[in-house]
């Protein structure tokens, strides 16, 4: 029983930001500037070093649509649904990321990453199938050994909804999120560029507006 719990965390470390290795002792939320030019200081001068966040060794941040969408098949993600002209593209997760299914990358209107979610089925993460409690709490152990103590945790991992978020990383710039609904029971992993996140969201309520705006003028015969 003890080696399926070690397969388990191996298999979830490839969900984390540098797989299980060990801390180097500083806090994951203590060292959260991003990198900036040795140049004197200025706006225009800083430049923002990409999110190292990373899903079976594919890196998001700082690339483009194509390279991650390249990465992701090269790695063994299995492409469901991937469309440019789409606001997310759809992926099967490889069996070696073990218990995870769909995986869902988004990008803003101009195809800046904005997010990976992870979906993980109802029977591997929320039944105490394993020696130590459901997938949920090993899932827990790594992502709390990668970032710390979460700045938001909202239920009980044992039944219930819950959401947990790391909101304060790398100067503000990146979030990770743990979600699980209820009554379904559905597990979503999170990776988000905070700013292209919230880009993308104002850009996709926009074209809602517009799209509505255009069907009323269609309705005046305009």
């Amino acid at each position: 029983m003890q080696k399926n719990h070690n397969v388990i965390i191996a298999t979830l470390c490839a969900v984390a930001l540098s797989g299980c290795a060990k801390s180097s002792g500083a806090h994951p939320h203590t060292n959260t500037t991003a990198a900036v030019s040795a140049t004197p200081a200025t706006a225009s001068a800083r430049t923002a070093a990409p999110l190292p966040f990373k899903l079976g060794g594919v890196r998001f941040d700082g690339k483009s649509r194509a390279q991650i969408t390249s990465a992701l098949e090269a790695a063994g993600f299995a492409a469901e649904n991937v469309n440019a002209q789409h606001w997310c593209d759809t992926f099967h997760a490889p069996a070696r990321i073990t218990g995870a299914g769909e995986t869902v990358v988004c990008y803003t209107l101009h195809n800046r990453w904005a997010s990976t979610d992870l979906h993980y089925p109802t029977h591997f993460m929320s039944f105490s199938q394993h020696p130590k409690g459901p997938g949920i709490v090993a899932l827990m152990h790594v992502l709390e050994h990668q970032y710390g103590k979460p700045d938001i945790a909202n239920g009980n991992l044992s039944v219930g909804p819950i959401d947990v978020e790391w909101s304060s990383l790398f100067g503000g710039r990146g979030q990770v999120k743990l979600t699980r609904g209820w009554p379904d029971q559905q597990v979503v992993l999170s990776f988000r560029n905070l700013p292209n996140y919230k880009r993308v969201n104002a850009q996709f309520q926009q074209q809602q507006a517009a799209q509505k705006e255009q069907r009323a003028r269609n309705a005046l015969g305009n």
